[in-house]
């Protein structure tokens, strides 16, 4: 069994910890016993070459792909076996590769449809009931087009943003959605240095002012530096490393492990 960190009490309640999991594809292991914890209130980056099983941990985490070993935990419950949706109430939201956008709805309605209050939205078809959850989500709505620099845009179509844009609108959609624990896989392919550095900023937010706990998988390692907190480093299904960001990528022995990539360190040298 391969332990990614040395076991310790129980954490806070919106820690995630994965125990043993393993899931395998035709015979070929894409996971292979993974253990470690995520914690509450941080930036976790999960790193590692392609193939390494980090897109798949997120699948095993969401429910979209069932492990044949081990425990997903959050908040005391075991989340192995529920349906995305079930781990969506539960608290977990996730991004995927690409953007998601339903282009056929404005950037305001796409915002609206992030929020937890999902009554906000039935609220629209039902006017009988509370309207005062509507009026909040769309004053919500408008603070985080704000945040995001898009309140110019509140009323175009999702489709007609820039990549860029729809890459934010994303974002707020999480924000949205009140869930403690937003998963972002690979967010920052595509994007150019500037809106780099505003989605890192956009990110920070989540946990400095939005109380949440972020985990990303991303191969932008100078963005990943910036970014979090702690990271894990996966190759070929297993977990090889996790601590400090700044520990983790000064390791020789990973850096060859990443196709070649130096520390920085090294790299100054």
């Amino acid at each position: 069994m391969t332990v990614s960190a040395t076991p310790k009490p129980p954490g806070p309640p919106d820690d995630i910890s994965l125990i043993d999991l393993s899931k395998s594809f035709g015979g070929v292991a894409a996971v292979r016993d993974c253990t470690v914890e995520i914690a509450a209130g941080s930036v976790t980056g999960i790193v590692g070459p392609n193939g390494a099983g980090k897109s798949t941990i997120f699948n095993l985490m969401t429910g979209f792909v069932a492990p044949d070993t081990g425990k997903v935990m959050f908040r005391g419950r075991d989340l192995v076996g529920s349906s995305p949706a079930e781990i969506f109430r539960a608290g977990i939201v996730r991004s995927f590769q690409g953007v998601r956008t339903l282009t056929r709805l404005t950037v305001i309605e796409n915002l609206l449809l992030g929020a937890t209050a999902a009554t906000a939205l039935a609220t629209a078809f039902r006017p009988h009931r509370n309207r005062s959850e509507l009026q909040a989500a769309v004053a919500r709505a408008w603070s985080v087009l704000a945040e995001l620099g898009l309140e110019a845009a509140a009323n175009r179509l999702a489709g007609d943003l820039s990549y860029a844009e729809q890459k934010l609108l994303s974002i707020g959609r999480l924000i949205m959605t009140d869930a403690p624990v937003v998963l972002l896989d690979e967010p920052l392919g595509g994007l150019d240095s500037n809106t780099i550095d505003q989605f890192i900023e956009r990110v920070r937010d989540l946990v400095l002012s939005h109380g949440r706990t972020v985990c990303i998988v991303e191969h932008n390692l100078n963005a990943v530096r910036r970014i979090a907190d702690r990271v894990v480093f996966m190759a070929e299904g297993t977990v090889k490393a996790v601590g400090p960001t700044a520990e983790i990528m000064q390791r020789e022995d990973l850096a060859r492990l990443y196709l070649g990539v130096v520390p920085e360190a090294e790299d100054a040298a």
